[in-house]
C-alpha cells in the first residue's frame, strides 16, 4: 500500500498576482512529485470546494497547473 501524504500545518500562498492569499488548512492529501524539477517536493491531490469553489480561477489553476509544495510542508 503506497503511502499517504498529507499537509502538515496551515499553509498560506499568494495566488494570482499577489491580489489573494491562498489557505490551506493541516491534513489535505498531497502527492509527491518524483520527476522533472520539482522532484522532492509536493503537488496538492486534494481540492475542497470550501477553498476552491466549482468553476473558480483558483481551482482551475490548481487542478491544471498545480500547487507545489516545499517537503517541510508535508508529514
Amino acid at each position: 500500500m503506497a503511502k499517504t501524504y498529507r499537509t502538515s500545518r496551515e499553509i498560506r500562498l499568494p495566488a494570482w498576482r499577489g491580489k489573494y492569499t491562498l489557505v490551506l488548512p493541516a491534513g489535505l492529501r498531497v502527492k509527491p512529485i518524483s520527476q522533472g524539477g520539482y522532484a522532492g517536493k509536493f503537488f496538492l491531490d486534494e481540492f475542497p470546494p470550501a477553498i476552491f469553489a466549482p468553476g473558480s480561477f483558483l481551482l482551475h489553476d490548481a487542478v491544471h497547473y498545480g500547487i507545489v509544495l516545499e517537503p517541510g510542508d508535508v508529514g
